[in-house]
């Protein structure tokens, strides 16, 4: 969906980059020989299918993830527009509003009028990073939703040990 949502915004005339945690379709990757539930025609947009004309799997074709990234993801990501606006490594560890915390002005208007800041895990190290609009991206499949009460983990489900009385 990002890459897709990256996409969009190019064509749109704006300035795009995509940070990626780690490689190109990393949860994908995981699936190994689990297939897709829906078809190719179902999971990539007209756009796509552009893009990658004739290279592109048939409509028909159910991928396993890692296919999926080999024939789609990694493709795409290497032709224009994309190429050289996804970096891989890079994860967003904070987003805040440019001299702003997240107390100051909230849902005022005048917020909207300074510039994100990011704070990215990089490869070489932290970088701060300025946007005019983020859009997360990330999905659930590294982030499970905790069922303890509140959406907060019970006691003793972060796998560090039965709870202390």
């Amino acid at each position: 969906m990002g890459l897709e949502a990256a996409l969009g915004a190019v064509e749109r005339g704006f300035e795009v980059t995509v940070l990626e945690k780690g490689r190109i379709g990393e949860s994908l990757r995981r699936w190994g020989s689990t297939r897709l539930f829906s078809s190719l025609g179902m999971n990539v947009s007209g756009r796509v299918r552009r893009l990658l004309g004739p290279d592109l799997p048939p409509a028909d074709a159910l991928l396993t993830g890692p296919e999926m990234v080999a024939r789609v993801l990694e493709p795409l990501v290497s032709r224009r527009p994309l190429a050289g606006r996804v970096r891989t490594g890079h994860r967003v560890v904070a987003v805040g509003r440019a001299r702003m915390t997240r107390a100051e002005m909230a849902g005022h208007p005048l917020r909207a009028e300074r510039p994100f800041r990011l704070l990215v895990e990089t490869p070489e190290g932290e970088e701060v990073l300025e946007a005019e609009a983020v859009l997360d991206a990330s999905g659930v499949y590294d982030i499970p939703a905790a069922v303890g009460a509140g959406g907060v983990p019970a006691p003793g489900a972060r796998g560090r040990g039965p709870p202390r009385a």
